[in-house]
């Protein structure tokens, strides 16, 4: 680990830079991309298709859906219907922050509020007239319309009871509105409304020509051919969604049963879920070419090009990490290199080389629900801890993967950590601790003297101290895992989700969902003191806390990421882009924290901040010995720039294996000095290497235990 010091020529007095103070955001997209159910699909002309989703916006395509663009109409980005108009409008439901409305296919969003109450809307729809309509969650008034493409708005809806869930509009003009208390229509342009087919609870409604009214329902779905005046239940799985893709022709999404046709006016009905692998939809429409396109609850997009003969999986995001939208990032690992890796709740493990910037695929379990953890030794070795498939292993970076699970009595392996002597340790909810000394061989139960076995986390220092919090509190070992011991003075038998070693040697740890939220020990575990509460008071849940080489503490909370530089004194927040809360966080050794929302965010420059010490500018390049030398356990290194440039200071061992970049960053001209902090690695001889453009140097250090 790194902490770099400058001392540069500037003119002025001492500089001091915080990366909180030196930027507008603390927090960018690290790619990926993730959103919940797709509850919304709108197809336009020119093979252009639009969803929506619970917690990412609205998603594009020009290409039928081969390729997708992400399009985030506000904030909170949690879409309910989309509706489109041609010559490029496309108009956003949205909750919370109220109507939207793109006049160029979706690239740009202007939200359209005027003579709007309320920020809550359910549907949207386009008549034949280019008229909008709107159900408001919260009314009255129930309905609002607008003339002009969105600009004002009236409230009407005389007659509603309650909220519309789905337009339908007729050939006629009426326009048939599915809410809680029945199926209702008005005959003129929803300025008043009647009830047409109770009891309540109907979630969609369609329209076809001939009279045809189709209303869905968690019962199943109704038939009337004479606009509404009779009706007769022609199917009883749980309809969402309607969708009439051509006379005669009906779709219904399905909550439990996927995607069900007729082809006969809904008299018959049959599956076609060829190619879906799932049976709880949201959505389901049909483009003007005839390919069908379905949303799921878990926030997959599907396409068919044969009228629902076979399926096909769509990737939205047109990105490797999050093919499924709703996709979410469980766990964050990042040790040895400067990679990046990134388990989710879909059973699949990523890895980015370059900070986030790019993806690739490392592991794809085979009926894994979630990757709960990830570690790996000094031999390359890397280990998944999964949830319901216990632990998998490669030696060949992904290349292949072994089930290393022999003697796991438990497969939720809820934390992986490397002990000092290099045994891997598994905490599992509900069997405890699991020690494993080689690859090659079985695990062991390792929980004598642990009194709970539902285990969150297991972390080590180079101590041979490991601590363990599990649902009763923090238990300690000062032999590796082998026997464990009660360390909760000050904290009690409460759950700890998560616990990080500083390297001024503090340790904080996590609580669920009660405040205190953090509490910090001097004494390697042995007693704890609060260290984060929330005011006013209210229960959150730390999920995981990083540290960073200056000590500065992150912890990833239900609520905001929170940040400390003095040892867990005081806190500040830094939550503003992310679009919900933080499940999991990691700081590369460059010191660029990344934190799971959703999908992976890092911040938008390294966590160690840079200070300006003198104003001498050197003649030449200089790579200085390192001091103290030998040390136990951290070092400094200082070198000199004649100019500014791009700078990297790395360490390496005697095989040439990177195993620390102290420095990867443009530089002015000064003097910086780098503070190197080696614990976890073994007594020996190591190389750091100054590159500063065209100058190279190199010199040894000697780590001494």
């Amino acid at each position: 680990m790194s902490n770099l010091i400058t001392r540069a020529f500037l003119l002025g007095a001492i500089l001091c830079v915080g990366n909180s103070q030196a930027q507008t955001h603390f927090w960018e997209p690290a790619n990926g991309t993730y959103g919940g159910p797709v509850r919304s699909i709108a197809c336009a002309e020119n093979g252009r298709v639009y969803f929506g989703t619970r917690l990412n916006g609205v998603f594009r395509s020009s290409d039928f859906g081969n390729t997708w663009v992400a399009s985030h109409p506000g904030p909170q980005w949690e879409i309910w219907s989309l509706a489109t108009k041609p010559g490029g409008y496309l108009f956003a439901a949205s909750n919370l922050e109220g109507v939207f409305r793109s006049t160029d296919y979706g690239r740009s969003w202007t939200s359209i509020q005027t003579g709007l109450s309320g920020t809550f809307f359910l549907d949207v729809c386009v008549d034949s007239s280019g008229r909008l309509f709107v159900s408001n969650a919260f009314g009255p008034p129930w309905v609002f319309r607008s003339t002009d493409n969105g600009n004002n708005w009236t409230g009407i809806g005389i007659g509603l009871p309650d909220h519309i869930r789905s337009f339908a509009v007729a050939s006629n003009g009426w326009i048939f509105g599915a809410t809680p208390q029945g199926i209702f229509v008005s005959t003129n342009l929803g300025q008043n409304w009647s009830l047409r087919l109770s009891p309540g609870g109907y979630t969609s409604v369609a329209v076809m020509q001939g009279g045809f009214v189709f209303a869905g329902s968690t019962d199943g779905l109704s038939r009337s051919s004479d606009n509404g005046l009779t009706w007769h239940t022609v199917l009883t799985s749980r309809v969402v969604s309607i969708c009439v893709a051509r006379q005669g022709e009906i779709l219904v999404a399905t909550d439990g049963s996927g995607i069900l046709k007729s082809t006969n006016i809904g008299t018959t009905w049959f599956q076609i879920n060829t190619g879906i692998s799932e049976r709880d939809f949201w959505t389901v429409r049909v483009m003007e070419n005839g390919y069908y396109y379905s949303g799921s609850d878990s926030g997959s997009v599907y396409r068919s090009t044969d009228r629902g003969s076979t399926w096909a999986f769509l990737n939205p995001g047109g990105l490797t990490l999050g093919s499924y939208v709703s996709e979410s990032v469980s766990s964050l690992f990042s040790n040895f290199s400067d990679s990046i890796y990134a388990g989710t709740s879909r059973g699949r493990v990523f890895v980015s080389a370059d900070y986030g910037s790019h993806w690739s695929e490392f592991f794809a379990g085979v009926n894994i629900n979630r990757v709960w953890s990830i570690a790996r030794n000094v031999s390359n070795h890397t280990f998944i801890g999964t949830f319901g498939g216990g632990v998998f292993r490669t030696s060949d970076n992904g290349a292949t993967w072994t089930e290393f699970s022999d003697s796991l009595s438990n497969l939720d392996v809820r934390s992986l950590t490397l002990a000092s002597d290099g045994t891997i340790l598994a905490g599992t909810f509900g069997g405890g601790v699991f020690r494993n000394a080689s690859p090659r061989l079985s695990w062991t139960s390792s929980s004598s003297g642990l009194n709970n076995l539902n285990v969150y986390c297991v972390q080590s220092s180079s101590r041979q101290l490991v601590l363990a919090g599990t649902a009763g509190g923090i238990y300690k070992s000062t032999n590796n895992g082998l026997t464990w011991t009660s360390s909760s003075i000050g904290i009690g038998n409460v759950s700890i989700l998560s616990i990080a070693f500083s390297p001024n040697g503090s340790i904080f740890a996590g609580r669920s969902s009660a405040n205190p939220a953090i509490y910090r020990s001097s004494d390697n575990g042995q007693s704890w003191v609060p260290s984060l509460i929330f005011f006013p008071i209210g229960s959150t849940s730390v999920y995981a806390i990083s540290i960073n080489s200056a000590g500065h503490v992150y912890a990833a909370t239900e609520g905001s990421v929170y940040r400390s530089t003095n040892n867990g004194n005081s806190w500040e927040s830094f939550y503003s882009e992310l679009p919900r809360a933080a499940d999991a966080m990691a700081i590369t050794r460059n010191q660029t924290a990344f934190v799971a929302s959703l999908g992976v965010y890092r911040s938008v420059q390294s966590t160690v901040g840079v200070r300006e010490l003198s104003r001498v500018i050197p003649s030449g390049f200089l790579l200085e010995q390192n001091y103290p030398n030998p040390f136990n356990p951290s070092t400094t290194i200082e070198f000199a720039l004649p100019k500014s440039t791009r700078t990297t200071l790395k360490v390496f061992d005697l095989l040439g294996r990177e195993v620390a970049t102290l420095v990867d960053e443009n530089l002015p001209a000064g003097v910086h000095k780098a503070e190197w902090d080696a614990e976890g690695l073994a007594s020996g001889v190591y190389l750091y290497r100054l590159q500063a453009g065209g100058f190279v140097e190199t010199k040894k250090l000697l780590v001494l235990r």
